[in-house]
């Protein structure tokens, strides 16, 4: 009873304000973000010192679990820099972090998460060196610039590592296999999205990708090159206020998903394309469905069948209907051993024999699998 009560009333909302929270920064939902301070907020205001001390420290370890930490302090001193900043000179100053977290309207996360700025203050102030040292600017202090400029950057790096529901990240599809960015990845990206709105880049796809262009033309611009070399996607990451290592550890689903719909704000051309696009996938699905009611009923054993009747109708699906004394014998034998080895008449009519990995990589059945998971 006591671990269900912990769950409850602290592990339930500790989760839900996280992900709150963890979502309006990655998608830089500015009310959103407020509006999950509000939730903690109104936690603190109804549980008692001890619970509120366990879901404050149930949030923290979640936002660490899930490698955002720095990112989401970053978004919380740019959401409190003017009540921070009380000599309004647009400097946060070692002292005013002080001040602030010993202020009583300050709920226990925020000063977690502004911990985490002081613990990291040196290397934040460094966010924004331009003109800085050079023309005697506030290097000696976290600057509005350094703050803005890191919530962008960390938030362009958290979503170029950050896995969807497959394990795929958006740096997975633009580098090679020595992880540099080639020639006309990004250029080739950002025209598929153009051409099918929505089904490529969702918006902070489109924003990692200026991110990464302006990052990479600094210093070191070559015009009309939009390639990115291995060690300077792991520098951006580091000016990001992250490490490489950190951001490939998010956890899975942790990638806004890309919407299908158009944004509200597309052209009368890029919505047709949508629709286009839109017409095109729900026709593959469709082919994709029957395909498969053809495979499940090939794997439906019938009266006085053996496995090499099923391991016939796939093959004939795969559009080959004369196959060798091989690949007949080898399909046979695989659906035998998915079928846990059970000897032929103990084959039932009805049964459904089981679809496994192997057979799909069967080359024979190549061509059917293929079709059938594009």
């Amino acid at each position: 009873m006591a671990n269900r009560n912990t769950d409850e009333v602290v592990t339930k909302p500790a989760v839900e304000a996280a992900t709150h929270l963890e979502k309006a920064v990655r998608t830089n939902d500015k009310q959103g973000y407020d509006n999950a301070m509000t939730e903690v907020n109104k936690y603190r205001d109804t549980h008692t010192p001890d619970e509120n001390k366990a879901y404050t420290a149930a949030v923290t370890k979640r936002l660490e679990d899930d490698k955002v930490l720095p990112s989401v302090s970053l978004y919380e001193a740019q959401s409190s820099f003017k009540k921070i900043d009380t000599s309004g000179n647009g400097k946060l100053e070692r002292g005013e972090l002080d001040q602030f977290v010993n202020r009583r309207d300050v709920n226990d996360l925020q000063r977690n998460l502004i911990g985490n700025v002081q613990e990291n203050y040196d290397k934040i102030r460094d966010i924004n060196q331009w003109g800085e040292r050079w023309y005697g600017g506030n290097s000696n202090h976290i600057t509005q610039k350094d703050i803005d400029k890191g919530v962008k950057e960390s938030q362009a790096q958290m979503n170029l590592y950050a896995p969807d529901k497959a394990g795929k990240s958006l740096v997975e599809k633009l580098v090679d296999k020595d992880g540099n960015v080639p020639h006309g990845t990004l250029a080739e990206l950002r025209a598929l999205e153009e051409k099918h709105p929505g089904q490529y880049l969702s918006p902070e796809d489109k924003k990692t990708l200026d991110d990464l262009s302006a990052k990479r033309t600094w210093g070191s611009y070559t015009p009309f090159r939009d390639d990115i070399s291995k060690d300077k996607l792991t520098k951006m990451a580091v000016d990001g206020g992250n490490t490489q290592a950190l951001l490939e550890q998010q956890p899975l689903k942790s990638r806004v998903e890309t919407p299908v719909a158009p944004p509200e704000n597309a052209t009368p051309h890029q919505k047709e394309l949508a629709k286009e696009a839109a017409k095109e996938q729900s026709q593959a699905e469709a082919k994709t469905k029957e395909r498969d009611e053809k495979i499940a009923d090939a794997l439906k054993v019938k009266a006085h069948e053996s496995y090499a009747h099923s391991a016939e109708r796939l093959l004939a699906l795969a559009g080959n209907t004369n196959p060798t004394g091989k690949e007949l014998r080898d399909i046979s034998h695989q659906l035998w051993v998915a079928d846990h080895k059970r000897k032929r008449n103990e084959l039932h009519v009805g049964q459904s024999l089981t679809l496994d990995e192997n057979l799909k990589k069967n080359p024979a059945l190549a061509k059917l699998f293929a079709a059938s998971e594009s």
